[in-house]
């Protein structure tokens, strides 16, 4: 009988241990996004191109983090435009960019 127990607990171990070194060889979670802005935190949208250099002030309507796209309202106007968060309020406009009321 001891035997027999000492055998099944080798077999426990190995499993544990296929187990284990599956857990570890799987790909790393990645850690979730730190969002810079909410909807309703307030932005300062540039546009930067060889006709004008201006800074207007928006509305996020979406959360967003550093590098990606949401959709801002223009506080003059009102229109909703595309931008590229580039830091806590602050973010860029989209090259082609359609207003919409």
């Amino acid at each position: 009988m001891e035997l027999k127990s000492r055998g099944l607990e080798c077999k426990d171990r190995e499993r544990n241990s296929i187990a284990r070194s599956n857990f570890l060889a799987a790909e790393p979670v990645s850690a979730p996004l730190r969002l810079l802005v909410h909807a309703g935190d307030r932005l300062i949208v540039e546009e930067h191109s060889q006709v004008v250099d201006a800074r207007l002030e928006a509305v996020a309507l979406q959360a967003a983090s550093a590098g990606l796209e949401l959709n801002v309202r223009l506080k003059i106007g009102g229109k909703v435009v595309r931008a590229t968060l580039l830091d806590r309020g602050r973010a860029t406009l989209l090259a082609e960019n359609e207003a919409r009321p």
